[in-house]
């Protein structure tokens, strides 16, 4: 009942988009090609299991074991146009990578919003926030809920991954901003 809540919520496995729940067809899987996510998980075996899921709907898809590798990885402007962060890491966790990357983006945007730095070598973005997803393989309580939130992170998916979740989830901010964009 939460799972089709969630689904609900998110949009897919209703009857309006056409794939009740199930697998998205070929002309679904748009919002992936061509995309560049940056996975980040100290743990070899789920950056390989990720990556080829991601892979498999036609993203280009980049892996770092570290929050630090990430956070140098998103400094605007990079490439990037989703990242999944696993939440437990040592040496740096994915809460505190998160909130050191949105820190980068909220100060480069107000740069650029005040006039102190130009436009044009950021790619003409003046307003930076790559989607961060979280990774975890422990059940998001309230709390861990929360702190994904207070870091600045945009979503979640649990581990073991399934391929049909992490589509799911980051394709979902693409068919937002594509619709944005028509």
């Amino acid at each position: 009942m939460l799972a089709t809540s969630l689904q609900r919520a998110m949009g897919v496995g209703n009857r309006r988009n056409g794939h009740n729940g199930e697998l998205p067809g070929p002309s679904l899987l748009k919002p992936l090609l061509g995309r560049n996510i940056l996975v980040v998980d100290d743990n070899s075996v789920n950056l390989l299991v990720a990556a080829a899921s991601l892979k498999k709907y036609g993203a280009d898809v980049v892996c770092v074991d570290s929050g630090k590798k990430a956070i140098s990885l998103l400094k605007p402007p990079h490439k990037f146009n989703a990242c999944f962060m696993d939440i437990q890491m040592p040496e740096m966790d994915g809460f505190e990578a998160t909130k050191r990357i949105r820190d980068m983006e909220l100060n480069i945007n107000n740069c650029i919003q005040h006039g102190e730095l130009l436009a044009e070598p950021y790619e003409n973005v003046s307003d930076w926030h790559v989607p961060i997803l979280a990774m975890t393989g422990r059940r998001i309580s309230g709390h861990t809920h929360e702190e994904c939130l207070r870091c600045g992170m945009d979503g979640y998916v649990s581990k073991p991954f399934e391929a049909e979740q992490l589509y799911r989830e980051v394709s979902r901010f693409f068919q937002t901003a594509s619709s944005q964009n028509s």
